[in-house]
């Protein structure tokens, strides 16, 4: 995995430093990311000594969320189609190019996919007066890996408090504030305020809504979904889960939990998006056209299926699921071929960028187009100039002021 291709990924590199002790320099923007996927990568940096490319991590983080992906999938259908769910999911474009590397969103699909099995074990469990602090345990873990599921708290409190169940939604909160307690007490010891990193995208949640902070729109939106899957998987896809609420409302209900938040925050309020962000989405989708309602384990006795169409779904779905599959198999070597011309020629520019970088000192600020790139494989204090309306070196210079030099090779 090549961390230094992205800057996000040397932001966590920079976090799995500072946690194990091996970088006191520590920029506040960085400190904006979720902590547990570079908590993940400070073991293996720690143990092997490499902080510029990882391998480890991202692997064991893709298999663990396959993995959660197939186990939820299983529940819905059968082996093969849950099989079909992980393949299609592991080999979509978006997936492979994000979860090679050390980022949120791949994990996050996973956590969530774990969350949902859990909360309908609950369900069907209800007798079990504490099964609701796992449940809390997981949504607290959930929000430590991406931030923007913070929505889940409120979300999952709000369908206890209509059930009346107050004692689950107090060991509910209980359990999340077991998870999530020590890093709000580090955020208002260290920042004074126990979710400081919040403040920045509740900020740019804010702007999106009052104002057009970008071109991001809900027909990009549908566009990166359908050039992933294809329309008629995503079709599919509402049809079953409109069958899963005639179905069984429970299941229904706890997806809807975290799907229709996601879709309107990504979809509607955003204006700034990335194909990455929707991964969960994707998976999602894939879920529903692995469902088997002949084979639906949990089915009430009380439904027949009497009508032919839903009998033929599995099939139809299985088969565009295998030539959605078979389509971004065959783009792999060219795909491949091009990714090591890029990275190849990153790796040049970067060796390039590092030659005048070797001679500053311990104390010095640079300012650079791949700032945390630099950063991690010069072991310097740098910060990225980043995507700044008109001048972006100028507008860097003006926000970091303690900088003491600047490279020009690679502004933005």
């Amino acid at each position: 995995s090549y961390t230094g291709f992205w800057s996000d990924s040397g932001s966590h590199v920079y976090m799995s430093l500072n946690f194990i002790g091996q970088w006191d320099w520590f920029l506040s923007d960085y400190n904006f990311r979720s902590p547990l996927v570079p908590g993940f990568l400070s073991f293996e940096i720690a143990l092997t000594g490499e902080q510029y490319f990882v391998y480890w991590t991202s692997i064991l983080l893709y298999i663990s969320v396959l993995w959660k992906i197939q186990n939820l999938a299983e529940r819905f259908s059968n082996k093969f189609r849950s099989f079909l769910c992980m393949f299609v999911f592991a080999i979509l474009p978006t997936t492979r190019f994000w979860g090679q590397m050390v980022m949120t969103d791949v994990a996050v699909t996973g956590m969530l996919f774990f969350l949902v099995n859990v909360m309908i074990y609950s369900e069907d469990n209800p007798k079990n007066s504490y099964n609701s602090m796992p449940i809390g345990i997981i949504a607290g873990l959930v929000f430590l890996t991406k931030y923007t599921f913070i929505y889940l708290v409120g979300a999952i409190l709000l369908r206890y408090l209509l059930k009346s169940d107050i004692k689950k939604a107090v060991q509910f909160l209980i359990g999340w504030l077991f998870i999530t307690l020590p890093f709000l007490f580090h955020q208002l010891i260290e920042y004074g305020h126990p979710f400081k990193p919040l403040i920045h995208q509740t900020e740019f949640v804010v702007l999106s809504v009052t104002t057009q902070a970008g071109s991001y729109s809900w027909q990009v939106f549908l566009g990166e979904l359908i050039h992933e899957v294809g329309i008629a998987i995503i079709l599919l896809s509402i049809y079953a889960f409109v069958k899963i609420y005639m179905l069984r409302k429970s299941d229904f209900d706890i997806i809807s939990l975290i799907l229709f938040p996601l879709i309107v925050i990504n979809a509607i309020i955003l204006d700034w998006g990335e194909p990455r962000y929707n991964l969960p989405i994707l998976a999602f989708i894939l879920l529903f056209c692995s469902v088997d309602f002949i084979d639906y384990k949990r089915l009430s006795g009380a439904i027949s299926l009497k009508y032919k169409s839903t009998h033929l779904f599995p099939y139809v779905c299985t088969f565009l699921m295998i030539i959605t599959g078979a389509s971004h198999l065959a783009s792999l070597p060219s795909e491949s071929y091009d990714s090591s011309e890029q990275i190849t020629d990153f790796n040049r520019w970067i060796d390039f960028s590092m030659v005048p970088v070797n001679e500053l000192e311990d104390t010095d600020i640079l300012l650079a187009g791949w700032g945390r790139t630099i950063g991690v494989k010069g072991d310097i204090h740098s910060i990225w100039t980043g995507r700044y309306n008109g001048d972006p070196i100028y507008m860097s210079a003006e926000k970091y002021q303690s900088a003491t030099h600047l490279l020009t090779t690679n502004v933005a």
